[in-house]
């Protein structure tokens, strides 16, 4: 009889051991992508096209971003530039790396464009968004070609 007791007693610390080692499975808040993403949903215009820019090629650009999902980002569509400077954007977008601020971050673009990097806080205000279009040069376009600085505002 004391055999079972001591083996009842061992199995109890055995089980109130495990037990509470387990650790709080409380989610900590969305990450600063999920941020950026939902902040960027919606359509945004050019606002203020920088004077130092090559043409005025993107002046009127609105690009109109999909619903965000973390990992794999979520739909993109230009309008009110020339067509093939619309399939440079390509039709997807994503949060660049893990981004540490909501106010300086880089969209992966599906298209030739490739990488942006954006500064501003998405969810007050103009964005600033840098990217480079190098591709046209590659199949002798000359249109909408070089380095690029916009200020885009959501409506």
């Amino acid at each position: 009889m004391k055999n079972v007791n001591i083996y009842l007693v061992a199995f109890a610390l055995l089980g109130v051991l495990t037990f509470s080692a387990c650790g709080d499975d409380d989610d900590s808040g969305p990450t600063i992508s999920s941020q950026i993403g939902t902040a960027l949903e919606g359509t945004w215009t050019v606002s203020t096209p920088d004077p130092g820019n090559p043409d005025d090629y993107y002046d009127n650009m609105s690009l109109v971003f999909g619903t965000f999902t973390e990992g794999t980002g979520g739909s993109l569509s230009v309008s009110g530039i020339n067509d093939d400077l619309i399939s440079d954007f390509g039709t997807q977008y994503n949060i660049a790396g893990m981004p540490s601020s909501i106010s300086l971050f880089s969209l992966t673009l599906g298209g030739n464009i490739g990488e942006a990097t954006v500064s501003g806080d998405p969810t007050a205000g103009p964005l600033v968004i840098t990217f480079s279009n190098q591709d046209g040069a590659t199949i002798g376009r000359s249109t909408g070609v070089g380095e690029y600085t916009l200020t885009i505002t959501k409506q």
